[in-house]
């Protein structure tokens, strides 16, 4: 027989979010008054037929499990009125505007499935509660996460029914968790075809008053899932003759810290060639860009393999290598030179006797040794042998030799380490050293095979790096320079002499001309020194900071990626001959697509003896200037400054879509300014560095009145937690901070942390704790710790070797001591950076619920994520 049901959905008035909304905790919300939900996209009704042999077997397949089939994706999923949706028995679906009631007509014993969606929107953390009336199956998902689901039908229940059908048809509820912002909601229903009733749906909110909004606007700001849970690029390669490249991707599989990782090769114009998802890495180009080689790991043993890029068989070369460590291709194709480092054995007494300063670090041990392999007939050739760990460099032009480097320790003799440059004939394989190079970070051969293109810090060679003059301090050696060394003679020529971007990579291009890419104040561009001339012109990219770049040596095209401050992550290349920068591939175009961003402003500033510092403001989306806003004020503080990218560990535009201005300030020390700036650094420990962030942070609120001086917070992280540390025993300035792998002890992190004393053979050249207590317990927060008064969270890896987790312990412990506001929270197992997906996601929210509870007064989602039980005494 013919079933006709009618599908109602009961709607009132839309939901509207008031401007300015009151204090609410999630106890409040009981007994708020509902209110209807009212705005609705909607996706069908459509029928769908039961599957072949659904009865009969060990279970019968149901109306709850044709609900429990994922029909309709709702990961990504962000429709708008008039997107279509390609079903999966061919026809096109359209989301269109629910209308107040609508009739289904089904036939026979078939069901049906709807959808609908709504945007809830709230501008502070609530929980509100949904009700559902419906007498069919449903789901209920928020923001793709199922929370909440009713997998049985049933009739409406009648006079005289028993308590349990009454229970039965009861709304179905759930909480909604949601931070600020705007979420999605999106009921899937099922229609029995056995119960006999009318298909009914009607929702509604319970939340305070004003507090939640609801409408069919896609429109959204920033969230962390778009910053947490997306594609993401991480490395490219370029072939030589420019035709082709290989660009590297990542995304996470949330909840599990799964990450998957794979490779496109596309052409220098875009056009995708293939995907690579076979576990391949360290792809390099053949030197005529024709093929490719790519090694997969398994269980700590490696796999060589050889591809051509226009199709073919994969042709593997070596097989279960232990300790495969980068390769490099001769110049003619016909052979690979690789690096290998088996893990050393360790004492099974579980004890250890240290062998030096080093001997903390991961593999240390390992010794690095170089093979050759042919491509002709797979034959091998040990290229050194011994005890001494070797790096790789380069092969020269005519595939006659390689450069390599030989780390060398000196502990009683600063700075602690250097590097020896070799160049290893390949016939003899006799090794002649060229030069002994400090603060050494590669080389490379220039295209005549007689001289090299070495980074290295300013005074690696004695004063030729440097640019300075007489400023009073060692150089900060992390401003690295680029020297040309003559491999026969080992004289050097420094060539960025009287550049003041400092090096980050750099490559030759056949016809001899050098491409840098450089860190630039606060950006990172490129440089091109053409052949034969003494300065560097600047490349426009197109980009604010450019993350990683790739050049074509046979043709000198650039291909790169990265990011600006309002522009999200993107793959982009330019043409050596001529054209400017295109873009290729853009990893989140759909993602942001209705992502509305805030405005940046440049807010630089002058101090009294050291010229200008750079700033910026990240603006809330829909900025009001007649409106009061709380402020976060973020800085790094050290050798670095804080580029303009987007997103990023510190999301400085997702703070501001979370209703805050954002300051950002470059203080003295950090590279890119040039070696006068750098320098600063040197055994400063924040003694003018905090003066410097104290007086922008006071001439940015009075150049602001829209900004409520009585609400800014302060965040840094690692030498930048240090900063937050310290500042808050100089300044009560800012009523909440917060403090990620900060250093309060700087003996403590000198000795303890693996890089602790070669990082402070810069940051405290010359300075150790016996001969200058005054930076060593001066300038350490520990010390003074009796000073602070602001509430500071501490975040901390358990598993932390940069900065240990007792410089956060320690000082928790003289905090809590002392009575002051304080909270540590640390994460199992992870290092210096939080990198398990779960956990980092805690740690990004965890941050924004500090700031919530202390500068807007809303504690509530502090609450929901640790919890408001009060901490224990004694």
């Amino acid at each position: 027989m013919m079933r006709s049901k009618m599908v109602m959905f009961v709607c009132s008035a839309a939901l509207l979010v008031a401007a300015t909304l009151p204090a609410v905790g999630e106890e409040e919300t009981m007994g708020q008054p509902e209110t209807a939900v009212a705005a609705w996209l909607q996706l069908g009704p459509v029928t769908v037929p039961w599957p072949a042999f659904r009865e009969g077997g060990a279970k019968d397949f149901g109306a709850a499990e044709l609900l429990a089939t994922p029909m309709l994706d709702q990961e990504g999923l962000w429709p708008a009125a008039g997107d279509t949706v390609r079903w999966a028995d061919g026809s096109t679906l359209t989301w269109q505007a629910a209308q107040p009631s609508l009739e289904l007509v089904a036939g026979g014993d078939t069901p049906a499935v709807v959808y609908l969606a709504t945007y809830l929107a709230t501008d502070r953390f609530v929980t509100a509660k949904l009700s559902l009336d419906t007498t069919q199956l449903a789901e209920v998902f928020l923001d793709g996460v199922s929370v909440a689901k009713r997998d049985s039908a049933t009739s409406a229940p009648a006079e005289g029914d028993d308590a349990e059908a009454a229970k039965a048809a009861e709304p179905l509820k759930a909480d909604l968790p949601m931070v600020e912002g705007k979420h999605l909601l999106v009921v899937a229903a099922v229609s029995d075809p056995s119960v006999e009733a009318p298909w009914k749906l009607a929702a509604r909110l319970e939340a305070p008053v004003g507090s939640v909004g609801a409408s069919t606007d896609p429109e959204r700001s920033l969230r962390l899932a778009d910053i947490l849970d997306v594609e993401s690029v991480t490395g490219l390669e370029l072939a030589p003759d420019g035709r082709h490249l290989a660009i590297h991707l990542t995304t996470p599989s949330a909840p599990a810290d799964d990450s998957e990782h794979w490779t496109q090769i596309r052409t220098f114009d875009g056009r995708l060639v293939r995907t690579l998802r076979g576990g391949e890495s360290e792809l390099s180009w053949s030197p005529d860009g024709r093929r490719y080689a790519y090694t997969v790991s398994d269980e700590g043993k490696a796999d060589l393999w050889v591809a051509d890029v226009e199709g073919g068989a994969d042709r593997r070369v070596l097989e279960g290598v232990e300790g495969l460590d980068g390769f490099l291709w001769l110049p003619e194709g016909q052979a690979i030179v690789y690096s290998v480092a088996p893990e050393s054995e360790k004492d099974d007494r579980g004890v250890k006797r240290y062998r030096g300063l080093n001997d903390r670090w991961a593999g240390w041990r390992d010794v690095d040794s170089l093979y050759l392999v042919s491509l002709a007939d797979g034959s091998r050739r040990r290229l050194t042998g011994g005890g001494e760990t070797v790096h790789l460099q380069d092969v020269r032009p005519d595939g006659g030799a390689v450069l390599l480097s030989v780390d060398r320790y000196t502990p009683t003799e600063w700075p602690f380490t250097h590097a020896d440059l070799y160049e290893l004939d390949l016939s003899t394989l006799a090794a002649r050293l060229i030069r002994r190079v400090t603060w050494f970070g590669g080389a490379t051969y220039a295209p005549d095979g007689k001289h090299a293109a070495v980074s290295a810090g300013p005074s690696a060679f004695g004063p030729t790096g440097r640019s300075a003059g007489e400023t009073g301090n060692p150089a900060n050696e992390y401003d690295t320079q680029v020297y040309l060394v003559d491999l026969e003679s080992g004289d050097v020529r420094a060539l960025t002499h009287d550049l003041k971007p400092a090096i980050l990579s750099l490559a030759w291009t056949a016809g001899g001309d050098l491409v840098v890419l450089t860190q630039d104040r606060d950006r990172q561009t490129i440089y091109r020194l053409p052949k034969g001339k003494s300065s560097f012109v600047a490349i426009d990219s197109g980009l604010d900071t450019v993350e990683g770049l790739s050049v074509a040596r046979r043709t000198g095209d650039l291909a790169y990626y990265g990011s600006s401050t309002l522009v999200p992550p993107q793959v982009m290349v330019r043409g050596a001959a001529a054209g400017g920068p295109k873009v290729i591939y853009r990893p989140l175009e759909k993602v942001l697509e209705p992502v509305r961003l805030g405005r940046l402003e440049d807010f630089d500033f002058e101090t009294e003896s050291r010229g200008t510092i750079l700033g910026r403001i990240y603006y809330p989306p829909g900025f009001d200037a007649a409106n009061t806003y709380p402020a976060i004020v973020y800085y790094y503080g050290g050798a670095l400054p804080t580029e303009r990218t987007f997103g990023g560990r510190y999301p400085k535009d997702l703070w501001a879509a979370m209703g805050y201005v954002v300051f950002v300030l470059q203080p003295s020390g950090a590279t890119g300014f040039g070696q006068e700036f750098s320098d600063r650094h040197v055994n400063d420990w924040g003694t003018t560095v905090a003066d410097e962030i104290i007086a922008g942070t006071k001439k940015f609120l009075e150049a602001h009145s829209f900004v409520d001086p009585k609400r800014v917070g302060a965040i840094g992280a690692s030498y930048g937690g240090f900063m937050t540390d310290l500042l808050q025993t100089r300044t009560d300035l800012f009523s909440a901070a917060v403090s990620h792998a900060g250093i309060s002890s700087i003996s403590s992190y000198w000795g303890q942390g693996w890089w602790g004393y070669l990082y402070n053979a810069v940051a405290g050249a010359g300075s150790y704790p016996w001969n200058n207590p005054d930076l060593y317990v001066g300038q350490s927060p520990l010390f003074h710790a009796d000073r602070i008064q602001t509430p500071l969270l501490l975040l901390h890896g358990t598993a932390d070797t940069n900065v240990p987790p007792g410089e956060s312990q320690q000082l928790y412990t003289a905090l809590s001591i002392l009575g002051k506001p304080v909270e540590l929270v640390t994460f199992d197992g992870e290092n210096h950076r939080i990198a398990d997906h779960d956990k980092r996601e805690l740690w990004s929210q965890l941050i924004i619920a500090w700031f919530d509870r202390y500068l807007k007064d809303q504690p509530e989602y502090w609450e929901h994520l640790m919890g408001d039980e009060k901490k224990p005494k004694g």
